[in-house]
């Protein structure tokens, strides 16, 4: 584990963003709308408030080798324990430097890579046709994209169309985070083996104030925003349904922890009426490329119960597929689960991002 830890100024933060919360944000009610603000969905380059922006696809269903497929990108820092790349940071500037984290079950090392904003990596003023070397393309913009990859032996060609069906992690004039459901077909290839690919995944997009809107120079660690712990999963139930399961906390106390199902053609529904356990952790801590060791799931369960206070979703997972350290300072991978939703029995592979720090 990280021997530092959050500094007062830290905790400060951290109290404030904990206490703001039930004020100003309205992502429950965000949530079960039909998404109306593509325009908001820009890089913020050079934003007098926002320092950071986010885009991302997750692909969690994909068929063997692959399983699934992340696309995690970061123009500029989030100043958040949890999140930052201090070591990729390019030139002092944490706002000029992007990040990209993505890779497949089937890659034994993901690409995890920094970049110099403008320079390295490219994207329009109006989030269209987003660029980063000769690694990854994502051509177009809400709702049709296409996602055109070449890194970690992947060949990849997606075409991805983008609903309306919003869910927000968090939804305030500080930081906005949001995904939205999608459908995608297209084929990967790796090891000259060519895998087609259709189902559901999530387009995602995030902007934020943070400490890095004050000031572009990098922030010792134990002043950054002391989010501690985040886990992030993505469940396909069938082809019709997919639920995201998140818990997210500061300083220990949970502020984004719920569920979002989202149904084709139906409106989104959200759920705060959950659990989420760890039942077993591996034995052997895995340690990270910034020198953090994180102790991870291998067996873990989710409840959550509908507004009547019946259950809705219930699953036992079993985390078989390795770990990839890069989503922020943790890792990304994916289990088996099964168990029940809605009554009726499922089972299939969930895609997870896990990130736990001390503070």
């Amino acid at each position: 584990m990280r021997e530092q830890k959050s500094s007062i100024l830290s905790k400060c933060m951290g109290g404030a963003l904990i206490g703001l919360k039930p004020i100003a944000d309205s992502a429950s009610s965000g949530s079960v709308a039909p998404f109306k603000n593509p325009q908001i969905m820009i890089p913020r380059f050079n934003d007098n408030w926002y320092c950071w922006s986010h885009f991302g696809l997750f692909f969690s269903d994909l068929p063997e080798p692959h399983r699934f497929l992340n696309i995690m990108i970061l123009f500029g820092t989030p100043g958040a324990m949890a999140f930052d790349h201090d070591y990729l940071v390019k030139n002092d500037s944490p706002r000029t430097t992007a990040t990209l984290f993505s890779g497949t079950a089937a890659c034994s090392d993901f690409l995890l890579k920094g970049y110099i904003i403008n320079e390295e990596c490219h994207a329009n003023a109006d989030g269209s046709d987003i660029t980063f070397g000769q690694e990854l393309k994502i051509e177009g913009k809400y709702p049709h994209v296409k996602l055109i990859g070449n890194y970690a032996g992947l060949d990849i060609d997606i075409q991805v169309d983008i609903t309306d069906q919003v869910s927000y992690f968090t939804k305030s004039f500080i930081y906005d985070h949001l995904s939205l459901l999608a459908t995608y077909e297209g084929r990967i290839i790796f090891n000259g083996q060519e895998t087609p690919v259709k189902g559901l995944c999530t387009y995602e997009y995030a902007r934020a104030f943070g400490l890095y809107s004050l000031k572009n120079r990098p922030i010792d660690y134990r002043h950054k925003i002391p989010l501690n712990f985040f886990t992030y999963q993505i469940l396909k139930i069938d082809q019709d349904i997919q639920v995201l399961l998140t818990k997210a906390e500061i300083l220990g106390v949970p502020v984004c922890y719920c569920i979002h199902v989202r149904r084709l053609n139906q409106s989104s529904e959200y759920y705060d009426d959950v659990k989420f356990e760890v039942l077993e952790y591996y034995e052997q801590e895995k340690v990270g490329l910034n020198g953090g060791s994180t102790k991870v799931p291998k067996k873990l369960s989710w409840i959550a119960k509908d507004k009547q206070g019946n259950v809705l979703l219930s699953i036992l997972g079993d985390a078989d597929t390795e770990y990839h350290y890069g989503h922020g300072v943790g890792y990304s991978t994916c289990y088996k689960f099964h168990g029940e939703f809605e009554n009726r029995p499922i089972e299939g592979r969930c895609y997870m991002e896990y990130v736990d720090i001390p503070y």
